[in-house]
């Protein structure tokens, strides 16, 4: 789980990427102390944080789960695909913080969606 990493935007409180512009204050001092009180309550998460770091929801040891299917090891290959390995195996990686969120990643087709 180290390797892995955040790439886009955390969510925030508001369910958005980004907090709410604030358009009712005209007062550029009180503007500012606004925007900073906003961030202070809700901040930004570092992006490219590890998955290691992220906090467990309801005292589990871990907020993701990953698991390993089909075959794992890895076997020569007699085919057109020209690749001296092939392996049969799938992993999927799992949020235990955003339900219904995972990801599965096979060797031959890193980028396989399933989101």
């Amino acid at each position: 789980m180290g390797n892995w990493e955040h790439a886009l935007p955390h969510i925030l409180k508001n369910g958005r990427c980004t907090h709410l512009e604030i358009t009712d204050i005209d007062d550029e001092d009180k503007l500012k102390e606004a925007i900073a009180l906003q961030r202070k309550k809700d901040p930004y998460n570092v992006r490219l944080k590890s998955l290691k770091l992220d906090e467990a929801p309801c005292g589990l040891p871990c907020a993701w789960n990953v698991r390993h299917y089909g075959d794992q090891g890895y076997y020569p290959s007699h085919s057109a695909s020209k690749k001296p390995f092939l392996c049969h195996g799938c992993t999927i990686v799992e949020s235990l913080v955003w339900p219904g969120w995972m990801k599965a990643i096979h060797v031959n087709n890193p980028l396989f969606p399933f989101t």
